[in-house]
């Protein structure tokens, strides 16, 4: 996540990533594993989460496949 990209879509992305984090389950337990309650972190996980995010969506976009967020987040 550049700041060379678009500038709406980046936007997009990290309000998104920010609702999950305080609003779906597995997201919010995905971020917490990660900064625990480090308020410096915690942007660097919106961010990872944002391109986690982006990288699903394309996927999903070229594959035809259903969007799933626990795929998402799984680290491979």
């Amino acid at each position: 996540m550049t700041k060379a990209g678009n500038g709406t879509l980046r936007y997009v992305l990290g309000e998104w990533a920010i609702r999950l984090t305080t609003h779906h389950p597995t997201a919010k337990a995905w971020a917490e594993s990660r900064h625990g309650n480090d308020k410096a972190k915690k942007k660097k996980v919106r961010v990872a989460l944002s391109r986690k995010l982006l990288v699903g969506t394309w996927k999903t976009m070229c594959t035809g496949e259903v969007f799933d967020l626990q795929r998402c987040l799984a680290t491979a």
